[in-house]
């Protein structure tokens, strides 16, 4: 209502005649089967001329109630200002994660906190996701987790085992198949198994260990376009590192040929499959699949920008400098190594990357209950999900975890069962395994049974 509607109001004194309005009255419904079909119907009534005074009364709670609305309207103004990876409390996770315990208290800043002071101790930007009870919390220093996309390296395996696990579930493969049945001609292929493969340990030649040496392959042949092929290729040529099931050691081939074995079964690429199947699904948006194309570094800075979706952009990466101990700043990994690398080349948000590992684990959502073991139980004990690694308790390792690293960028995901607990912690540069799992500890630390 305008000041000078106001003004002619009080002018006009109360009026002759009755004045009438619509109200809804909701007619009364005789059983329960009825209320679903109750009628909701326009009534008219009669209003009373209101005296002077009244008419006073109502004019100034209407004031009031203007001004109330402008000052809501100002603060939610300025929270909208506030970036959101300054935020340190928790952010929305799936519908699907049930609500925290009551019997536990969940600690807000202080895990955000810890990861902060870890990434600072240890002189690392990083970026950290921690789920706990369904509740994401957003750590790290100089990198905003919920906005900087890193790439992953070793740890985009996870979504192509759940691709694999999702598909015996329907029966469209086993893990007892012979990698023979996918594909023609691969060096002892009659004796690898699809289980191998997820379990790192078939022993295949690696294309890209050490990776310097890949790089000086694809430095050799700048004309050449490179992809997943070359890097099966080197492998295939390659001496196997031991026999079919010895032991356990996963190589970025095992990666490529399940990539493979996803598109002979469902006659779409792996990234189609993992797309359709695991990010729309999960509203995952800050999910990049190979050779998807990711918002360059500088992409979400445009003036007045507040769209969080143009926000989301690849973080630019570290890598060693030509002086001892430097360090240079690149956008990306190369595009021809990327290339090469095939479905290594994923990247994410710890955001996504942390709130895709605990729905995959700690949900029923994405895979079986089978799967789901699979999925958190480590290689040693036949599972997929990793190395059971520290934090310990009385020397035994209490956390599985899937560490990578494309050389500018490393990665870890850690799960801690006994406190239903998941951690997602990308760095902007190659960080030691022991470093990372440092800062589990750090987290683990404030987090009560």
């Amino acid at each position: 209502m305008t000041q000078e509607r106001l003004e002619l109001i009080l002018r006009a004194g109360p009026p002759e005649e009755p004045r009438y309005e619509p109200v809804l009255t909701l007619e009364r419904a005789h059983t329960a089967a009825e209320i679903g079909r109750v009628a909701v119907a326009p009534r008219a009534r009669p209003i009373r001329p209101f005296a002077a005074t009244q008419i006073v009364i109502a004019i100034a709670l209407v004031l009031a109630m203007l001004a109330a609305a402008m000052l809501a309207g100002s603060v939610r103004r300025n929270q909208q200002l506030v970036p959101p990876s300054m935020a340190l409390g928790p952010s929305p996770t799936p519908a699907a994660t049930p609500s925290p315990s009551p019997s536990r208290r969940t600690p807000t800043s202080d895990i955000a906190r810890a990861g902060h002071d870890w990434a600072l101790d240890a002189g690392i930007g990083s970026a950290i996701g921690v789920v706990l009870d369904g509740q994401i919390y957003l750590g790290g220093d100089k990198i905003p987790p919920d906005l900087a996309v890193l790439r992953l390296g070793a740890v985009s395996r996870l979504f192509l085992v759940t691709m694999m696990l999702q598909l015996v579930d329907e029966g469209q493969l086993s893990l007892d198949d012979r990698l023979t049945r996918f594909v023609a001609g691969w060096p002892a292929g009659d004796e690898i198994t699809v289980r191998m493969l997820l379990s790192g340990s078939s022993g295949v030649a690696a294309f890209g260990a050490p990776l310097e040496d890949l790089q000086s392959l694809i430095a050799d042949e700048p004309t050449r376009v490179w992809d997943a092929d070359d890097g099966l290729a080197i492998a295939r040529a390659g001496e196997r590192r031991f026999e079919p099931g010895a032991r356990i050691s996963p190589a970025d081939t095992e990666d490529t040929l399940l990539a493979e074995i996803i598109e002979k079964v469902t006659g779409a690429t792996s990234s189609t499959e993992i797309q359709r199947r695991l990010l729309a699904p999960a509203s995952l948006r800050a999910v990049f699949v190979a050779g998807q194309p990711v918002p360059p570094p500088g992409a979400g800075s445009q003036p007045g920008s507040r769209d969080p979706r143009k926000l989301v952009e690849m973080w630019r990466g570290n890598v060693p400098g030509s002086a001892p101990g430097s360090l240079e700043l690149v956008d990306d990994v190369d595009p021809a190594l990327l290339a090469a690398i095939g479905p290594r080349g994923m990247a994410s948000t710890a955001l996504d990357l942390g709130r895709f590992s605990d729905t995959l684990r700690n949900t029923d959502e994405l895979l079986s209950g089978d799967g789901r073991n699979l999925v958190g139980l480590p290689y040693e004990e036949g599972g997929f999900g990793g190395a059971a690694m520290c934090p310990c308790r009385d020397g035994s390792p209490r956390s599985v975890v899937i560490h990578g690293s494309t050389g500018a960028y490393s990665s870890l995901i850690a799960w801690i069962p006994d406190k239903r607990l998941t951690i997602a912690i990308l760095n902007d540069r190659e960080v030691a395994l022991d470093v990372m799992l440092d800062g589990l500890e750090w987290i683990d630390a404030l987090v009560p049974e």
